[in-house]
């Protein structure tokens, strides 16, 4: 292990990528050699300090190795974290009280050292790596090109490759987002330009699942309110018939196969928490453009089930004709339905599902009565109701986690949580044998029920509603693309670490892959498995070893 060098007034090491570098703190996770597979991508940090007086700007870094074509660095930036946690939280987080937290990754080639605080640098080795040691050195310079410091990891690239993932995986993406913050009409060109960069980016770090808007998403929305329009699907309705172009929805569809997206999941049919409602629908009738349906339309009113049977088969004739079958697509009545509105969830359901056909319902919710009674064909249940769903050997079942999963060390991807609870997510999918993960906020740059348009540089809390990092893992970048966090990052990590059990399974089978789980102390739960990063290192050097051994 490399020890603390010091050269001058400046501090360098190699440290692990699980380590959320807090300014005031030491380093903990020293970090020189790992090991990885040949598609895989794999991060760790370079951790420095400088109690140098002097303001260094513009310092530069060098890398010297065989592998540099593969090698990306990005600063990492505090950014400020002003409700870090809930009343009903844990003790497993780095603060409880409001800080600035290492989180964002910039698109830099150069970096700022402060003064009598911890930096770091986020390395990034992607592509296809060739096989074998390799040494990567990296030289921190000042902008006059003095030498500050430097460090050498070692990465061992194993003969192998992760398979695909067979996980569902949807963080919602938020369409008023982006037109809100660059300033674009929604599916101008700009605007297209710019969604499929952030569509790119969610790709990249394993997200398959994307929701769209066949009309204004009615999620996150104040009852009596209305979020910026996003529409793909053209209405017009004359002489008392619904006619609909699915012009947009094809192009769209298409664009998002292009860019590597699987699977769909349409906007929900109905309001959130309980279906009280239609969403917000735009149409063309007697050649004006009018609201027609929205709060004031209740969900099992006439004009709505007259819309909604005019709709749903069309829609369906559509997926078929142009090759979108029931495993590519999905559908939603509405968001996290509760206990109360258990009947009037049933009686939508009802209605709509013989106009489906094969298609599936999936929505988020907690109480597994809705499952039971076949109110929903695709559970996504809350992490810290899911016990009743593994019982009853729920196959198709999938989780999520949002701003109520932040106790009783549930993992979840709050700025102020350490990484090890956000990467140990993907030891948990296998353990449960979820088919997939849902979370609600890829880019949602609006306060809570979007009252008002928020800067997520700034406020990442939603205004105070939910805890920071909540709403969003990206933030936007002035020239149209996304810039990623660490907790994306690791995110993604957790998902490779989900692939290499599936290819160690595919040795060794299930039950003995999940004897080498339990090993560790991890129960088939979200909320039992050690809470410290130095498990979660050990465990994926000792997964990669078996796999190759």
């Amino acid at each position: 292990m490399n020890d603390l060098i010091r050269l001058k007034e400046f501090k360098i090491m190699t440290i692990s990528s699980l380590e959320k570098l807090l300014p005031d703190k030491t380093p903990e996770l020293a970090e020189t050699e790992n090991t990885c597979f040949t598609n895989e991508v794999f991060n760790y940090q370079i951790a420095y300090y400088s109690d140098n007086l002097l303001m260094l700007q513009d310092c530069r870094w060098e890398i010297v190795s065989d592998i540099v074509s593969f090698i990306k660095i990005r600063p990492v930036k505090l950014i400020p974290c002003t409700t870090p946690v809930f009343e009903d939280a844990d003790d497993y987080y780095l603060v409880k009280k409001p800080a600035l937290i290492p989180e964002l990754l910039v698109e830099e080639n150069a970096f700022h050292p402060g003064c009598k605080i911890w930096q770091s640098l986020f390395v990034t080795i992607k592509g296809d790596l060739p096989v074998g040691k390799h040494e990567i050195i990296v030289k921190l310079k000042d902008e006059t090109g003095n030498e500050l410091g430097s460090c050498t990891y070692n990465l061992t690239v194993l003969d192998g490759v992760l398979p695909e993932t067979e996980l569902k995986y949807t963080r919602w993406f938020h369409y008023d987002s982006l037109s809100s913050y660059y300033g674009v009409d929604v599916f101008s060109d700009d605007y297209m330009t710019i969604m499929s960069n952030y569509i790119k980016n969610a790709v990249a770090h394993g997200i398959n699942m994307l929701y769209v808007p066949l009309f204004t998403s009615p999620t996150n929305t104040r009852i009596g309110r209305e979020r910026l329009t996003v529409q793909l699907i053209d209405v017009t309705y004359e002489n008392g018939v619904y006619s609909f172009d699915f012009s947009r929805l094809k192009e769209f569809l298409r664009l998002l196969l292009d860019l590597g997206v699987r699977y769909f999941e349409f906007s929900h049919l109905y309001t959130q928490w309980g279906a009280a409602a239609a969403p917000k629908i735009i149409v063309k009738e007697n050649g004006q453009i009018i609201k027609k349906f929205g709060w004031d339309t209740p969900a099992l009113g006439k004009e709505y089930k007259k819309f909604i049977s005019s709709f749903l088969p069309a829609l369906i004739d559509f997926l078929k004709e142009n090759g979108y079958n029931e495993n590519m697509c999905f559908f939603h009545i509405s968001d996290e339905p509760s206990e109360n509105t258990l009947e009037h969830y049933l009686e939508i359901n009802r209605f709509i599902k013989p106009m489906l056909g094969p298609y599936k319902v999936m929505d988020a919710l907690s109480d597994f009565d809705f499952y039971k009674i076949g109110a929903v064909d695709i559970p996504v249940v809350t992490t810290d109701h899911i016990k009743p769903f593994i019982d009853a050997g729920v196959e198709e079942m999938m989780v999520y986690y949002c701003c109520s999963q932040g106790h009783s060390g549930l993992s979840n991807s709050f700025i102020a949580m350490p990484l090890f609870r956000t990467r140990v997510l993907g030891i948990q999918l296998y353990t449960v044998d979820s088919k997939g993960l849902l979370q609600w906020g890829y880019n949602y740059y609006n306060s809570a029920l979007s009252e008002e348009f928020i800067d997520p540089f700034f406020v990442t809390d939603a205004c105070g509603n939910f805890q920071s990092g909540d709403s969003f893992i990206v933030y936007p970048d002035k020239n149209g693309k996304p810039l990623d966090s660490i907790r994306h990052e690791v995110l993604f990590d957790a998902l490779q670490d989900y692939a290499a059990l599936k290819l160690l399974e595919k040795k060794i089978g299930r039950d003995n892959v999940l004897g080498f789980i339990y090993g560790f102390g991890v129960k088939p739960n979200f909320s039992d498995y050690p809470k410290n990063a130095g498990w979660l290192i050990e465990f994926r050097k000792e997964l990669n070893d078996l796999i190759v051994d």
